[in-house]
């Protein structure tokens, strides 16, 4: 049986073999955490990416801006864009407060998401702690361990 679907803040934690932590925006689009083996991050800004291919991408919070590389996975019809753990995106998650992504668009326009920071570390924190439990990620390991 499936755990109780836990809430952190403006975070939902879907505990599991593979766990995922997540918020949505106001447009429904999507920020989270997915933990197993290994954690990592991932957008779905409900727009189409070919399976594979790399994306540019600029992220503003109050721990500062970064400019990041997005591959796309296509996942039970979702258009995942993941992006490895990094200690500037961990910062963002523990200061709080709001995480901007833009990215570029075919047409020259760019997607601009903003999302929730409230509860960001405890979910993703939470996620690894799952995923320990079901025996995916290793027991020694804290969230800073997943970055690059």
């Amino acid at each position: 049986p499936r755990a109780q679907t836990e809430r952190f803040g403006d975070w939902a934690v879907y505990p599991g073999r593979v766990t995922i932590a997540t918020t949505a925006n106001d447009s429904g689009s999507v920020f989270g955490v997915v933990c197993a083996d290994t954690c990592t991050s991932f957008f779905n800004f409900q727009t189409e990416c070919e399976e594979g291919a790399s994306y540019p991408a600029l992220i503003n919070s109050p721990a500062g801006a970064m400019s990041v590389t997005l591959r796309c996975t296509i996942t039970d019809q979702r258009y995942l864009l993941g992006l490895p753990l990094s200690d500037n995106l961990i910062d963002a998650m523990s200061i709080g407060g709001e995480l901007g992504v833009a990215f570029p668009l075919a047409s020259g326009r760019f997607q601009v998401a903003r999302y929730s920071m409230t509860g960001a570390y405890r979910a993703a924190s939470r996620a690894l702690e799952h995923a320990k439990m079901y025996g995916g990620a290793e027991r020694s390991k804290d969230l800073r361990d997943y970055t690059l």
